[in-house]
């Protein structure tokens, strides 16, 4: 397998789906190349360009190129994946770190391809998630790799599950999304961007007015304990037109039933 097929597969995990043929690698020195390329095929491409980091991070390591980041190579990336919708600095910042993690694992020390592929697919953990894991393996594994007991301890835990979407929560959720759209329209470079954009623009008003029925739903939600609270003190102090009680059905056997007990 020669290098260029080998980073059209992706050096960990499952083998991108990709339509275009990536340039032929003779050095690190076409790490920018190859990032433009992945760049242009847009869509679905984070584990190739993530994989394609590890790759040339490795290939810098083997040829001692001191110091190598792969950071001007996802520049080169970002000005092709991102050109239409470009990004808010801070959101920038991360997507960056998300990836070039790949390479400065790569040039540990020791044989980190597994680690970094284990790490990717790993089900939990967001991305940024996953890249702080990887600098604490960068950081407490420097010159010798971890064990699988070790690094298994690295990895993200499972979200921790809460009591579900409520009535606030739903409609937050909605509000946000609104606001978001509206920021947008507000932002004159980003806007510009897109109104000057037919393609663009279509998709906009497409996705904003899913977001108009979102928040149409939201608002038709009640809090079902919230309700039945408010009918319970409606009906307080009022004989005989308390909250029906629910009667397990062993108790109802030969038509009986507990005393002050009405069924649901």
């Amino acid at each position: 397998m020669n290098r260029k097929a080998k980073v059209e597969k992706g050096v960990f995990g499952a083998a991108p789906e990709i339509d275009a043929s990536l340039p032929t690698i003779k050095g690190v020195s076409d790490d920018g190349v190859v990032a433009a390329a992945i760049g242009r095929i847009g869509g679905g491409v984070q584990r190739l360009i993530c994989s394609t980091a590890f790759y040339f991070g490795a290939m810098s390591k083997a040829k001692k190129v001191k110091g190598y980041t792969y950071n001007t190579a996802w520049e080169e990336y970002y000005t092709e994946y991102y050109a239409a919708n470009p990004l808010q600095p801070e959101a920038k910042r991360k997507a960056k770190a998300n990836c070039v993690i790949y390479a400065k694992v790569a040039r540990l020390p020791w044989d980190s391809q597994s680690y970094a592929g284990q790490m990717f697919d790993h089900p939990h953990g967001s991305q940024s998630q996953k890249t702080a894991a990887l600098n604490k393996l960068i950081e407490d594994y420097g010159s010798k790799a971890p064990t699988a007991e070790e690094f298994a301890k690295l990895l993200p835990g499972p979200k921790a599950k809460g009591g579900g979407p409520t009535e606030t929560t739903i409609k937050a959720w909605a509000a946000g999304k609104a606001k978001a759209f509206a920021d947008v329209r507000d932002d004159e470079n980003l806007w510009g961007q897109i109104e000057s954009n037919a393609t663009l623009l279509a998709r906009f008003e497409a996705a904003s007015e899913k977001v108009d029925l979102f928040n149409a739903m939201a608002a038709t939600i009640t809090d079902k304990a919230k309700a039945d609270a408010k009918l319970a003190a409606k009906l307080a102090g009022k004989p005989g037109k308390t909250p029906a009680a629910k009667v397990p059905a062993a108790m109802l056997k030969g038509g009986r039933r507990p005393k002050d007990a009405t069924v649901q």
